[in-house]
């Protein structure tokens, strides 16, 4: 890698399944977002608008009600 350059998607697969780690967290930390993520996003972008303009406590309430450890 290059400084400056950030890893290809297929880099972090790699990287994941040699380090035994996460592939969605290491993509994450390169600020890529994991494929169904993504998809879902394309699928429903109504619904991510409106999550993106929610503030933490709005966020925090909406993990609480639905779940998730992200």
């Amino acid at each position: 890698l290059e400084e400056g350059h950030s890893p290809s998607e297929r880099l972090i697969q790699k990287l994941a399944i040699e380090l035994d780690a996460d592939e969605e967290q290491l993509l994450l930390l390169a600020e890529k977002v994991p494929e169904p993520i993504r998809k879902r996003v394309v699928e429903r972008p109504d619904v991510f608008r409106v999550v993106a303009n929610l503030n933490d406590k709005e966020l925090d309430a909406l993990m609480q009600q639905y779940g998730g450890n992200g």
